[in-house]
C-alpha cells in the first residue's frame, strides 16, 4: 500500500513531498527518492505542509519558518500567469486556485 509522506533533514525542515511503499519487514521505502542521513518521514498533516513555503516540524506541528518578505515573493510567483485571479486575492485563493488545476490535470 502507498502513501504520501514528507521527508525532512536532519534540523527537520521539509526537503521533499514523496510516495512511500512499505516493504517486508514493515519499513517506508520512498520511490523516486533516496534517504539521506538524518532525513525523517513524516506522515502528519502533509496537506499542511505542502501549503507553506518553508516549512518545519517542531512539537508535532507543521511551522511556517520563511520571513514576510520572502512570502510576499511567493505569493505574487504564485499569481504570475493565472489570469482568472483577481487583484486582493488571498494566497490560501491562489494555492486552492493551483490545487484545484493539479487535481484537474491528474484526474481526481
Amino acid at each position: 500500500m502507498s502513501r504520501q509522506a514528507i521527508v525532512t533533514n536532519s534540523n527537520m525542515y521539509k526537503v521533499e513531498l514523496v510516495i512511500v511503499e512499505e516493504g517486508m519487514y514493515g519499513e517506508y521505502i520512498p520511490l523516486f527518492y533516496e534517504m539521506q542521513e538524518g532525513d525523517w518521514l513524516i506522515f502528519d498533516d502533509v496537506h499542511t505542509a505542502n501549503l507553506m513555503l518553508k516549512p518545519r516540524w517542531v512539537d508535532d506541528e507543521w511551522i511556517e519558518t520563511a520571513t514576510t518578505e520572502e512570502l510576499e515573493e511567493w505569493q505574487a510567483s504564485l499569481m504570475e500567469g493565472i489570469p482568472e485571479v483577481q487583484e486582493g486575492a488571498s494566497l490560501s485563493d491562489v494555492i486552492d486556485f493551483k490545487t484545484g488545476l493539479m487535481e484537474g490535470f491528474h484526474g481526481h
